[in-house]
């Protein structure tokens, strides 16, 4: 595909990574990344809006009722009242500007649960997962092949998994608010609705992890949720950087344009959205995610294959051995100088590196 404008031609061969650079910290490397693809992360981020748009209108109700759920005052006669002595364009009535205020915090909510991947379309965000880890290994990707392939692979785990977050999605808001509104103890209203948000944080952080080692490893689906869980607690401070870095994608910056554009601004963070911050959010979390992958489960498996691998060769290597000289001394014969007959001395190996009668040859690979 020769693609449109150079946008789309995804056979075209990125600039490369020079093998004599020296090291970089994992932040200088993943911006290195992100300027050396940046273009190939608006085209995908672009594609998968495109192959989620009905996640993204799902997003976008559940983000309606939870603004509702959990602000019931942030009403269109409420905003009118708050905005009523407020300097407006000409043009712009108060109740364009309540819709405008709805309209935009209701698309940030619907940002950040397409973002933190709990309203996703499964085998789409397991597909582009792919290519973007691929990315933070600074390894090729096939866009197309790579993605569809992927996404065929894990339809099933994926399409689970985004089920789940869904329900967790709404079921969590609605137990906050029900504890909320019903239970009249403080002290046990403020603890279950404590374990609401610690379980709304678990959920997020996990969900880091698991479309990645759905991925790269062959593993059950309770087995992934479980290391995940496990990344959850041992990498804590971690995953709260990255939560932040993608709050500041995700909610901080269209939160921005929309508060110095105003209707411009809710168009410029769609396209925001569509064409940069999804995919540099896929990016941002797999590459980190990745390393902590590498660090905690490939490299630990690697040394214990390698250990295993020594402990067989070494294994073999005391089977292959000579026998004892008991064994590999020769046939007594009688000396010719002698009428006695006294035993012979074992010949001596060769000087030139051939082995001398009854030693054995080394195990091939290892030394002569």
């Amino acid at each position: 595909m020769a693609g449109f404008f150079g946008l789309f031609d995804f056979t075209k061969e990125g600039p490369g990574v020079d093998p004599d650079a020296p090291p970089k910290g994992p932040v200088a490397t993943f911006f290195g990344i992100l300027g050396r693809k940046f273009w190939k992360v608006c085209t995908i981020s672009l594609m998968y809006s495109l192959f989620s748009l009905l996640s993204f209108v799902l997003a976008f109700l559940v983000s309606s009722y939870l603004l509702q759920l959990l602000f019931p005052g942030m009403t269109l006669d409420n905003l009118n009242q708050i905005f009523a002595d407020a300097q407006l364009n000409e043009g712009v009535t108060v109740s364009d500007l309540s819709s405008m205020v709805i309209l935009g915090i209701t698309v940030l909510v619907m940002g950040l649960l397409i973002g933190l991947a709990y309203v996703v379309t499964g085998p789409i965000q397991a597909g582009v997962t792919y290519l973007m880890r691929n990315y933070g290994r600074e390894e090729h990707a096939f866009v197309w092949s790579d993605f569809w392939e992927h996404a065929r692979k894990n339809w099933k785990q994926s399409t689970i998994t985004c089920l789940l977050s869904l329900a967790a999605s709404f079921l969590l808001p609605v137990a906050f608010v029900f504890y909320r509104r019903t239970i009249s103890n403080g002290i046990l209203r403020t603890l279950l609705s404590t374990v609401i948000v610690l379980l709304f944080i678990c959920i997020t952080f996990m969900l880091m992890y698991v479309y990645q080692m759905m991925i790269t490893f062959d593993l059950k689906l309770k087995d992934i949720y479980r290391n995940a869980f496990l990344f959850f607690i041992l990498r804590l401070p971690f995953n709260f950087l990255i939560l932040l870095a993608q709050l500041l994608i995700l909610l901080v910056i269209p939160a921005l344009l929309l508060y110095f554009l105003s209707r411009l601004g809710l168009l410029l963070t769609v396209v925001y959205y569509v064409v940069f911050a999804f995919g540099c959010n896929l990016l941002l979390v797999n590459f980190f995610i990745n390393r902590q992958i590498q660090r905690y489960m490939i490299k630990p498996m690697q040394e214990t294959a390698e250990a295993e691998a020594a402990e067989e060769d070494e294994a073999e290597e005391e089977e292959a051995e000579p026998e004892t000289a008991e064994d590999q001394a020769p046939e007594e014969a009688p000396d010719d100088n002698s009428a006695e007959g006294h035993e012979s001395r074992q010949p001596a190996p060769d000087q030139s590196g051939r082995k001398a009668p009854g030693q054995l040859p080394a195990p091939e690979g290892s030394p002569a």
